[in-house]
């Protein structure tokens, strides 16, 4: 898998469930990618439907494959409930750069689907240092450089000329 930035926009929640009876659902997600974890605002008293709205920001290295979100409702005076969790697999945003906001089911630990959220995703290829050009996969799709050997750019390879460091010239 490819490194690089991912940015999610986790937009909304719907018909999420909760155990609360005598309050409002208030949730917030605690999304997750490689050893990275970030929190999102809590939705306060905005029941099943939450709004978030809210973008993340994650450095992907080599070998993530895929983003998880655990969705919770905060308590006020016992601990926070787990209303489920979501896995989005990333290969898809890996090649494509882009993702549509789509929904994807919140799942309980006993297999029960707990509701959903929305989200897009948004992948930015790291740039490398090499001399190598990659799509947004990670796959060498061109080869090196011909910087220097006539390629008539200017700067320390030489003026378009023969090549090499002109020290001296």
């Amino acid at each position: 898998m490819p490194s690089g930035t991912l940015e999610v926009l986790l937009a909304s929640g719907n018909g999420l469930k909760s155990g609360d009876f005598f309050s409002k659902t208030d949730a917030y997600a605690v999304l997750s990618c490689g050893s990275q974890s970030q929190k999102s605002n809590v939705a306060r008293n905005q029941g099943s439907s939450p709004s978030w709205n809210q973008r993340f920001l994650f450095s992907v290295e080599e070998g993530v494959e895929e983003l998880t979100l655990k969705i919770m409702d905060e308590d006020f005076m016992t601990a926070d409930d787990e209303l489920g969790c979501v896995t989005v697999p990333l290969e898809t945003v890996f090649q494509l750069g882009k993702t549509p906001t789509s929904g994807y089911n919140v799942v309980k630990k006993n297999g029960k689907n707990r509701g959903e959220v929305k989200l897009s995703l948004t992948f930015t290829l790291k740039q490398r240092t090499d001399s190598f050009h990659y799509n947004a996969a990670g796959n060498s799709v061109h080869g090196p450089s011909m910087l220097g050997q006539g390629s008539g750019v200017q700067g320390p390879y030489g003026s378009g000329g023969g090549g090499g460091w002109n020290q001296g010239a």
